[in-house]
């Protein structure tokens, strides 16, 4: 580089180091020139700089460096100029402009020196549009990670080998009660119930020592509140392409309200169990479509004599066992059945012991949407004891009624107001009424 008039340090020396620095200056593939500090005119440029901002050299030598910079950007441009600036400075990010009207990022690194008289600075514009952009792009992408990641509908986290929660989202904090800043100092085992916690991470151990590749448990939370948050957790390890750990992925599904209504139904089922299992009826579930008895209650020793597992080995047995004079009633049943009408019939048995017994019943069908019969619901009783009462009840009043009519005597019975309510025939022929 040839001048007129003495150099600063960095250009003084012998005319080897001249051209040295010319070398490095005029073919450094990153755009530089020197500009006067006061008027902020070009001084000289390097040929990376003609080539990235389209300019001539001669065009850009009739600049200042506010040419190239947009016009909302120039106000902050003097005010950094004005500033007293060390030897070299890193000046950060700006945005310069092309001849084409494009715009790009640039990161600027300065050096303040004498050229040709002028106090100047050295400055160097690396391009960084595309770094920036490439910035750009992952920002959005963990933005849309962030947004997915947030509105699953299970709760998410990522565990380092230790257990630590390294991110969660906010199904998670909604789940546990913490936020997402209490959670990122916490291990999962510092939010699992105690009785849980064994079992939870002997799997995590045989997950992070490569022993299996993923796990699934219930399990149950301890809520920041402390209630009990049962949880149906999946949990995978990632590893790079040598097979080493990268990050664990737990996904945990709050399942509280299920347990409970889990919990709700067993106990009304071992509730319905143990009235099935102790009431004196004979209860009993009849599939129609594939002749196969569903349920068949302990009571039916009782009341038929024979034992439920009969039942279930042979479903009409119930049929066979009663009397051939009252088959006809249960045959003149199935109509109604058919036609979804809940029916009841008294017929007589044949006990194992050879006794019969009378049984009454009551079936409710259940049809099917096209309104075939697919299932019978029923319960049986014995009330062989009632029919005997009743026989007896009756041939005593057929006594006492045959001891009333033979007597000589005038029979009747009055209310307390003096309503005739029973006479023998006696009263006719001693009144004359009929």
């Amino acid at each position: 580089m040839k001048t007129n008039e003495s150099k600063g340090k960095i250009l003084s020396g012998s005319a080897s180091g001249e051209e040295v620095f010319s070398l490095l200056f005029r073919r450094h593939p990153i755009p530089m020139w020197i500009y006067d500090v006061e008027t902020l005119n070009f001084l000289d440029l390097n040929d990376a700089a003609v080539e990235k901002y389209g300019y001539n050299r001669d065009e850009f030598l009739k600049m200042t460096i506010k040419d190239i910079r947009p016009a909302e950007d120039i106000a902050g441009l003097l005010n950094d100029a004005a500033k007293i600036k060390s030897e070299l400075q890193h000046s950060g990010e700006w945005r310069h402009k092309l001849k084409d009207g494009r715009t790009i990022d640039v990161e600027i690194t300065s050096q303040t020196l004498e050229y040709g008289g002028h106090k100047a600075a050295l400055l160097v514009a690396e391009d960084i549009t595309e770094r920036k952009q490439s910035e750009q792009l992952v920002r959005d992408s963990e933005k849309r990670f962030r947004s997915i990641f947030d509105q699953s509908p299970v709760a998410i986290a990522l565990l380092d080998i230790q257990g630590h929660l390294i991110i969660s989202n906010l199904p998670l904090s909604k789940m546990l009660g913490y936020s997402n800043d209490e959670l990122s100092k916490m291990r999962f085992v510092d939010f699992t119930y105690p009785e849980d916690a064994d079992k939870d991470l002997n799997l995590f151990k045989e997950l992070t020592e490569g022993k299996i590749s993923k796990y699934s448990i219930e399990k149950r939370y301890v809520h920041k509140n402390g209630n009990l948050i049962w949880a149906n957790l999946s949990v995978t390890m990632q590893r790079d392409e040598h097979g080493l750990p990268l990050e664990i992925i737990g996904m945990a599904e709050d399942i509280t309200e299920r347990k409970h209504a889990e919990e709700a139904l067993e106990l009304a089922y071992t509730q319905l169990t143990n009235l099935n299992n102790n009431i004196p009826e004979a209860l009993f579930s009849f599939d129609v479509v594939l002749n196969k008895m569903l349920q068949v209650s302990p009571a039916h020793k009782a009341v038929f004599g024979h034992p439920p597992d009969e039942f279930f080995k042979n479903p009409q047995l119930w049929y066979e066992i009663v009397v051939p004079e009252d088959k006809p009633i249960i045959d003149a049943g199935y109509p109604s059945l058919s036609a979804g009408k809940t029916i009841h019939h008294e017929v007589r048995i044949v006990h194992p012991n050879g006794e019969k017994r009378w049984i009454e019943a009551t079936m409710i069908p259940t049809l099917s949407a096209n309104g075939t019969l697919i299932r019978i619901d029923g319960m049986a009783s014995d009330i062989t004891q009632r029919k005997l009462a009743a026989a007896e009840l009756k041939r005593r009043e057929e006594f006492y009624e045959a001891i009333m009519e033979s007597s000589a005597d005038v029979i009747f019975t009055l209310t307390n107001d003096g309503r005739l309510t029973f006479c023998n025939s006696r009263i006719t022929s001693v009144l004359g009424y009929l």
